[in-house]
Formats: C-alpha cells, structure tokens, sequence
C-alpha cells in the first residue's frame, strides 16, 4: 500500500508492521473482553470468584499488550 505526506514522494508499507487499523482493532477486542470478565467476576458466585478474577487479569494483561502494541505502531508510523 502507498502512503503519502504532503509535499513527499510516495513509499510504501512495510508489510511486516501492522497495519494501525489492525492494531486499534485488537486493542478494543481486548479492552470488551476486560470489561466482559470484570464484569463476569463481579457477578460470580463466592466459590467461582477465584477463577473469575483471574480470568480477569489475564484478560488485562491482553488488553495492556495490545495497547503497548498500538502505541508503538502509532510512534513507528510517525
């Protein structure tokens, strides 16, 4: 794909980086599932709390890669 700024030849994409569309599309997947399993473990049953809570933060830590991941494509895309 050519990409262009104002004044400048166009280049193409690297095909290895993602696209950023790509990377803000991950990252609003992974915040939803943060949201669904915050929810789900507030909603849990005592026994199941456990579990809930770190489906949880799992899930989190998914949703904070994601946003390293789209912060560094948006830096790398300048």
């Amino acid at each position: 794909m050519l990409s262009t700024k104002a004044g400048s030849r166009p280049r193409r994409r690297d095909a290895r980086r993602p696209r950023l569309a790509d990377l803000w599309d991950a990252w609003c997947f992974a915040a939803a599932e943060a949201a669904l399993t915050l929810d789900d473990w507030r909603r849990a049953p005592r026994p199941q709390r456990a579990l809930a809570f770190l489906h949880y933060r799992h899930a989190l830590l998914r949703e904070e890669q994601a946003a390293i991941a789209l912060e560094q494509g948006v830096r790398a895309a300048g």
